[in-house]
């Protein structure tokens, strides 16, 4: 058949402005040329109308097309002539929260989801939620989001990273990074780092990105008392090895997240060999083993997840032992070496329908 045209349809996509949004798409489109596919990005930022526009224009260029969420990529490109198989790949708040809207954006969702020729969602919490929407339950399939394996790396060596951040060699560095919105949480871990700084921890909390919530977030750690033992790093490019270093410099991943598809930070963590605190969320339950290489804590609630802090802080053998099953389980699991080969095997699937169809 030749060289693969794939076609990635997305509003969420890394941008020299907004170089923090959509990097698992970016990473997406990377391996996608590594596999020797050609690949065309369809990425316009809120602008609903040129999408369509483009899609409309572009579909019978692609032998796939990948739209990467259900709205408004999913279901703009659902209402385009279908020219060639469409991929809808699912996440998160696409289909758990975009569909209870409305009665509206519930037959919305329907619609486009039926129009699909496959379905790929990142957890098996998200493919039960997928079954709400159609009856052709063989076109979902479970593919979870991946890490660079060979970039993501355990420490190597020193690195001066914890001087910068006024981490002592006897200080213990909790690591969170995400967009600074309350979905994600950051308070309570705000909350939880109190009263590990009051039980007596000798410990820093370091918050990477940016986001609505962060002159709150500010006033709450100056409030908590905790100004001098918080660093807020702001937004860091995800293509930069700054990004590594911070994951490899620290003891232990924090992420309290109040929902989660699949959290690339975490595997991103996981990759680099750091033990993980989290939500006990669905998404995460499938990427964290509890006692294996991570504790979990119920959503929201800082004194949980301050004792599952504290519970790693105290003991040096634990988070070396749940760092090395956390690489342990990134490379057996979320490498992209096998996320690109089960998505190419959706792809040719499909494709292999249609030429079935068309003979």
């Amino acid at each position: 058949m030749g060289q693969l045209r794939v076609g990635i349809v997305t509003d969420n996509y890394p941008t020299r402005r907004h170089f923090d949004e959509g990097t698992f798409v970016k990473d997406l489109f990377d391996e996608l040329i590594r596999s020797g596919c050609r690949v065309n990005v369809i990425h316009r930022r809120r602008n609903f109308v040129a999408m369509y526009l483009e899609t409309l224009a572009r579909r019978n260029h692609f032998d796939i097309l990948d739209a990467q969420f259900i709205a408004p990529s999913g279901i703009l490109a659902s209402l385009t002539p279908k020219c060639s198989p469409l991929v809808i790949s699912a996440h998160r708040w696409d289909i758990l929260d975009f569909p209870n809207r409305s009665p509206t954006a519930y037959q919305w969702t329907r619609f486009a989801l039926n129009r699909a020729d496959a379905i790929i969602v990142v957890n098996k919490y998200l493919a039960a939620e997928a079954k709400r929407f159609t009856n052709d339950r063989k076109r979902i399939h479970v593919i979870p989001n991946a890490v660079d394996t060979s970039r993501f790396v355990p420490p190597t060596g020193p690195d001066n990273i914890r001087a910068r951040l006024g981490v002592t060699k006897e200080t213990l560095l909790v690591f969170s990074v995400g967009r600074l919105a309350e979905i994600k949480g950051f308070e309570y871990l705000l909350g939880a780092f109190c009263k590990v700084v009051s039980d007596g921890f000798d410990a820093l909390l370091a918050i990477a990105g940016d986001g609505p919530q962060r002159p709150y977030l500010v006033s709450l750690a100056r409030t908590l008392g905790i100004s001098d033992r918080v660093r807020f790093l702001g937004r860091i490019d995800h293509a930069s090895l700054e990004l590594v270093r911070l994951y490899s410099a620290c003891d232990v991943f924090a992420l309290t997240s109040l929902a989660e598809g699949h959290s690339v930070a975490i595997t991103e963590a996981m990759a680099c060999g750091k033990p993980i605190v989290c939500s006990d969320l669905p998404g995460n339950r499938e990427i964290v083993t509890n006692g294996f290489n991570g504790m979990m804590a119920p959503p929201g609630d800082p004194k949980s997840i301050a004792a599952a802090i504290e519970t790693l802080c105290a003991s040096s053998a634990l988070r070396a032992q749940y760092g090395e099953n956390s690489r342990l389980l990134a490379v057996e699991r979320y490498s992209w070496r096998h996320r690109i080969r089960r998505i190419l095997e959706v792809y040719n699937s499909v494709l292999d329908q249609k030429r079935k169809i068309d003979s």
